[in-house]
């Protein structure tokens, strides 16, 4: 069996390219993990208040659901963050 090899090569300027792509969507990844490792924390102090609130009957579970219904495309908490070169982010 032959074995084949291949030694394709970019050009250079194309690499630079491709790296400064590849750097640049690192960074927004990054961004974007940093927002959810920040916000996290708050998401779940928001959950267990929203349990407790509804346990204790402090809000009524039914016309919240009702009232969220009204806004489709928006999350429960209205959830926005901005994120590096300025681009939204929503949950």
């Amino acid at each position: 069996m032959t074995t084949r090899r291949c030694d394709a090569k970019s050009p250079v300027e194309e690499q630079r390219t491709i790296g400064e792509h590849i750097a640049r969507e690192t960074e927004r990844g990054e961004a974007v993990l940093d927002v959810a490792k920040r916000t996290n924390p708050f998401l779940k102090e928001c959950c267990s208040a929203l349990i407790v609130a509804a346990v204790t009957g402090e809000v009524e579970v039914g016309r919240w659901r009702d009232q969220l219904a009204g806004h489709a495309g928006s999350s429960a908490l209205g959830f926005r963050a901005v994120v590096g070169d300025g681009e939204e982010l929503s949950s």
